[in-house]
C-alpha cells in the first residue's frame, strides 16, 4: 500500500491534534478521522471499518492523505464532525466512516445567515412605517460592546434636519431601518435584532413619529441559533451606509466572548474567524486584527472564569491595587546597593533596568554604596501577556542578560501576584 500526500493545511507550529482524510485512489472512498499527536509520529488511523482496514492493508492499494486542520482536541473533533456531517458520511457509500462523529459545540452556519440578509436586502420582507414609541421599550438583542451616545446624537440631528423623515434622513432613500425577529424574546414577544441606535436616536428627535421596520416571521428566524443570530446582527453593520455604525473592535471582542460563554464555541473556532471576516475584520486565528480580537476575548473570559472560582485578576492600574507596585519600588529603592522599577511584562526591556542603575548612581551622595543591582517589579496586564512573558519574552531577555551584563550586576525580576482571592 502506498500513501500519496495531498493537501496539507498550514501548520501553526504548535498543536494538540489534527484532522485527516484518507482517500482510496481506486474508488474515491474516504475515511475522515482525528489524532491527538503529531503528523510525524507513527499513527496511521483508528478506523473500526473492516472494509477500510482491508483496503488499507492491501499492498496493491493507493491512498491519498490530506491534513484538514490543526488545533486542540476539541476543535479537531468538531472539524471531523463538520466534515463528515457535510456529506452525511454514515449514510454515504463514498465513506468508510460508520458515524458522522460527535459535535463538540454549536456551530455558526454563515451561509444561512448571509442568505437571510440577502433576502432582506432583496425586499422579500416588507418594510413598514411604524410608531417610533412602540419600539423604544421593545426587548432588543445587544451585540455591541456598548451604546454609542455620539452615534445616537448624529441620528437625532439628522432626523431633526429632515423634519422627522426617517426614510431619507441621510440622503434620498438612505435612512433608518429596524429589523425585528418575531417571537424571539424570552417571553415569546418580538425581539429587535438590528437598529438599536436608530430607535434610540430617532426617538430623541422632536419631529420623529415613524420609523421603517422589517419583521422576520418566527418560522423563518427560528432556524438561526443564538450564535447565528449574533452573527446576523453584526454582519448587517459593516455595510458602508452613513446612517449605520460599523462593527468596532470592542464589539468583535464581545461577539467572540459571548459565543464562548453563552454557546460554548471556542474562542479560536473557525466559525468565529469566518464571522469576524464577514464583519469586515482582516487576518486569521494567528495574525492580524482577528487574532487580536480572539486573544483579547480569551483574556476577558479567563478573568471572568477566575471570578467564578473565587479569584479576581489583579489590575494594578485601578483601585484597590493602584499604587501597590509604586510602594514596593519605593521600599526597595532604600536598600544599599539597590534600585527598583516597575514594568509591565508587555514592555520589559533589559536596557531600562540598566538605565535605572545608571540613574541611581548619578545621584549617590558621599558614603553611599554604589548601585549594582536592580529589582524589577513586573506586573501582567492580562493572561496572554503573562503566558508570552513566561514562554518567550522572559527567557529571551534572560539569555541576553547572561551574555552581556557584568557578573557584578544583578537584574532581579519579581513577578507581582496576578490573582487575588475574592473575599
Amino acid at each position: 500500500m502506498t500513501i500519496k500526500l495531498g493537501e496539507v493545511a498550514l501548520s501553526p507550529g504548535k498543536y494538540q491534534a489534527y484532522t485527516y482524510r484518507f482517500t482510496n485512489l481506486e474508488d474515491g472512498k474516504q475515511y475522515v478521522g482525528y489524532h491527538v499527536g503529531s503528523t510525524v509520529d507513527k499513527y496511521k488511523h483508528s478506523s473500526t471499518s473492516k472494509e477500510f482496514k482491508e483496503a488499507f492493508s492491501n499492498p496493491e492499494s493507493d491512498f491519498q492523505l490530506d491534513i484538514l486542520g490543526y488545533g486542540t482536541k476539541e476543535r479537531m473533533l468538531q472539524l471531523e464532525y463538520e466534515t463528515l456531517t457535510a456529506s452525511d458520511a454514515r449514510n454515504n457509500p463514498l465513506f468508510y466512516n460508520k458515524t458522522n462523529g460527535q459535535q463538540q459545540y454549536a456551530t455558526i452556519d454563515l451561509n444561512k445567515v448571509k442568505d437571510l440578509i440577502k433576502q432582506i436586502d432583496d425586499g422579500r420582507y416588507p418594510k413598514v412605517l411604524e410608531d417610533i414609541q412602540d419600539h423604544v421599550d421593545m426587548p432588543y438583542f445587544q451585540v455591541r460592546f456598548e451604546h454609542d451616545d455620539k452615534h445616537q446624537k448624529e441620528i437625532t440631528q439628522a432626523v431633526d434636519l429632515a423634519d422627522g423623515d426617517t426614510i431619507n434622513c441621510f440622503g434620498d432613500g438612505n435612512g433608518l431601518r429596524v429589523i425585528i425577529f418575531e417571537g424571539r424574546s424570552k417571553d415569546g414577544q418580538p425581539l429587535r435584532v438590528d437598529g438599536n441606535h436608530s430607535v434610540f436616536g430617532a426617538a430623541r428627535s422632536s419631529h420623529c413619529t415613524k420609523i421603517a421596520v422589517i419583521r422576520i416571521p418566527y418560522e423563518v428566524n427560528k432556524t438561526l441559533n443564538d450564535a447565528e443570530m449574533r452573527s446576523f446582527s453584526n454582519i448587517l453593520n459593516p455595510r458602508p451606509l452613513v446612517r449605520r455604525k460599523e462593527t468596532d473592535v470592542k464589539t468583535g471582542i464581545k461577539f467572540v466572548k459571548d459565543c464562548y460563554e453563552i454557546n460554548g464555541i471556542p474562542h479560536e473556532a473557525q466559525s468565529n474567524v469566518d464571522a469576524l471576516k464577514a464583519m469586515g475584520f482582516a487576518g486569521s486565528q494567528y495574525k492580524g486584527k482577528i487574532n487580536d480580537i480572539i486573544t483579547k476575548a480569551r483574556d476577558l473570559s479567563i478573568k471572568d472564569e477566575g471570578d467564578g472560582t473565587g479569584r479576581i485578576w489583579v489590575n494594578y492600574k485601578a483601585n484597590p491595587h493602584k499604587g501597590v507596585v509604586d510602594a514596593a519600588v519605593a521600599r526597595y529603592n532604600g536598600k544599599q546597593g539597590w534600585c527598583a522599577m516597575k514594568c509591565s511584562s508587555a514592555y520589559y526591556r533589559l536596557d531600562r533596568a540598566m538605565e535605572e542603575i545608571y540613574k541611581a548612581n548619578k545621584v549617590l551622595e558621599d558614603g553611599d554604596q554604589p548601585v549594582t543591582n536592580c529589582r524589577v517589579y513586573l506586573f501582567h496586564p492580562d493572561p496572554s501577556t503573562r503566558d508570552k512573558w513566561r514562554k518567550t519574552d522572559g527567557p529571551y531577555w534572560k539569555s541576553i542578560e547572561d551574555l552581556t551584563v557584568s557578573k557584578n550586576v544583578l537584574i532581579e525580576v519579581k513577578e507581582m501576584q496576578e490573582w487575588q482571592e475574592d473575599d
